[in-house]
C-alpha cells in the first residue's frame, strides 16, 4: 500500500525476525502489537491495508509470481496472525517453492501453514490436501471422517437392536401362540 503502512509495519519487525507470530487470541495480538509502539489509529490503518494486502498476494499466487506473492502475504500475516484465507495462501506458495527445489525449511512452512489452518478451521479442505500431498502416506483424520464412522457405527447398533427385538418378538408370538 502507500508508504505511512509501510513505516507502521516496520514497527512490527521484531515480530518477523522470531518468524510468523504464532495464533494469538485478537486481544493478545493488539497488547503484543501496542507494545512495540503502534498505536490505536496506526493499527486502525494496518487493518484497513490488510485486505488489500492478501488481495494482491493472492492475485500474484494466481500468476505464480510466488516471491511477490509472499512478500505481500507476509505483511497480511503480521497484521491478522489468525487469518485462515492468508494461511491457506501461505501454505500453498511454501508447497509449490517445496514442489520446485525439494528444500526441507520449505516443506517446514508449508507443513506449518496448513497445520495453523486445520487449528483454526479442521474442515479447511486445501489445507488437507495440502497435507496430504506433504505426507502422502498419513492420513488425515478430520472430524468430518470422525463423524461418518460414527454415524454408521449407530446406524449398524440400531439395526442390531431392531433384528433383535424383531427376533425376540417373533420368538415369543410363536411361544405364546401354543398356549392360547
Amino acid at each position: 500500500m502507500n508508504i505511512a503502512t509501510e513505516i507502521i509495519l516496520d514497527k512490527l519487525r521484531p515480530i518477523r525476525e522470531q518468524g510468523f507470530p504464532k495464533i494469538y487470541s485478537g486481544d493478545d495480538y493488539v497488547e503484543l502489537v501496542q507494545s512495540l509502539g503502534v498505536n490505536e489509529a496506526e493499527w486502525g490503518q494496518l487493518q484497513e491495508a490488510f485486505y488489500a494486502y492478501l488481495q494482491q498476494g493472492k492475485q500474484q499466487l494466481k500468476d505464480k509470481e510466488l516471491e511477490d506473492a509472499l512478500r505481500n502475504l507476509e505483511k497480511a500475516l503480521l497484521i491478522r496472525p489468525d487469518d485462515v484465507d492468508t494461511l491457506s495462501a501461505m501454505s500453498e506458495i511454501y508447497l509449490r517453492l517445496w514442489q520446485e527445489n525439494g528444500d526441507s525449511d520449505t516443506f517446514a512452512k508449508a507443513d506449518d501453514f496448513a497445520s495453523r489452518c486445520l487449528l483454526l478451521q479442521p474442515e479447511h479442505e486445501a489445507a488437507q490436501t495440502r497435507l496430504a500431498v506433504l505426507h502422502p502416506k498419513v492420513r488425515v483424520n478430520t472430524s468430518a471422517n470422525k463423524m461418518k464412522i460414527l454415524i454408521m457405527v449407530a446406524a449398524f447398533l440400531v439395526a442390531m437392536a431392531v433384528g433383535l427385538l424383531v427376533f425376540f418378538l417373533m420368538r415369543t408370538d410363536a411361544g405364546m401362540g401354543g398356549h392360547y
